[in-house]
């Protein structure tokens, strides 16, 4: 009896910390949210404002922006709601930050099953500067981030405990949504998703769910990936962005044309997300090898 007891005890110290460690969080990312003023990309939602939210899609699908629609939508949503305001256009980025550390937390209690670690984990995210800077930045970056982890916490679970419809579900909505987000995150997890199943099945044998099922899933997210691949056209062929004469990749030897794509993909995953300074380091050294292998 003592032992269920000092069991309960510790679990509602733990649940506890969990909200203290959330609060803080919120704390932290409201704190001077509005002291800075709107900077260049994060201005482009201003926009949009002074367009009818029942117009939204039609008035986005003729003149698109660099990002898909749905983080702008979002911002429109809220500025409808609240008075305008750097926190109003900012709102979004803070509680998609705020669900990153809650799904941090379920995430790593699903891989370690410890909620001490799991714990530490939502603390020390908490702490971090780059979460801080994107989740007080009116800017796709945070909402990204939190559907990513989130269709990653959904298809472990999947994989850990079996197939159930509403976790299925909930996972194809989740990585849906990263398209309709980011371009780059979508193809990022939609790559890791299917390279993670196909690992899953060549360890364990087994899969958590038939091949058609799985396989008619990534043909209703990439029906759904379609409308974007309109926008990315409509970017830019009409819209300047020099057009796809300016990808310089006709024209191109095979060397230049590998490392333009190098250096676009260093770019996207390297410098706008965090990573391990010794990754940075090496992907650096290797580019200036490259180029000056190119140029000799």
């Amino acid at each position: 009896m003592n032992i269920l007891t000092k069991l309960k005890g510790c679990n509602n110290r733990l649940s506890w910390f969990f909200v203290v460690i959330l609060i803080f969080s919120a704390t932290l990312l409201l704190i001077n949210v509005e002291s800075r003023t709107l900077w260049m990309d994060e201005a482009v939602v201003l926009d949009y404002f002074a367009r009818d939210l029942g117009q939204f899609f039609p008035n986005y699908f003729s003149i698109p922006d660099n990002h898909p629609p749905l983080f702008y939508f979002l911002v429109i949503i809220i500025q409808n709601l609240l008075p305008l305001s750097e926190l109003a256009i900012r709102l979004i980025s803070v509680l998609a930050s705020l669900g990153i550390v809650v799904v941090n937390y379920f995430l790593s209690k699903l891989l370690f099953e410890n909620k001490k670690i799991s714990l530490w984990i939502m603390f020390f995210t908490t702490f971090s500067a780059y979460f801080l800077l994107i989740g007080q930045m009116a800017r796709y970056h945070a909402l990204a981030a939190f559907f990513s982890l989130l269709a990653i916490y959904f298809l472990l679970k999947l994989l850990k405990f079996g197939y159930q419809v509403w976790l299925w579900w909930l996972f194809l909505i989740s990585v849906v949504l990263i398209g309709w987000i980011d371009y780059v995150h979508f193809i990022y997890i939609f790559g890791l998703i299917n390279l993670l199943a196909i690992i899953w099945l060549v360890i364990k044998k087994r899969f958590f769910i038939s091949w058609w099922r799985w396989c008619l899933g990534q043909v209703i997210i990439m029906l759904s990936f379609i409308p974007m691949i309109w926008l990315i056209y409509l970017r830019m062929t009409y819209q300047g962005d020099s057009g796809f004469s300016g990808l310089s990749i006709l024209g191109n030897s095979i060397s230049q044309w590998v490392l333009s794509f190098f250096m676009h993909g260093y770019a996207y995953f390297f410098t706008e997300n965090i990573t391990l300074e010794f990754w940075n380091f090496y992907f650096r050294t290797s580019s200036y090898c490259n180029i000056n292998m190119a140029i000799n």
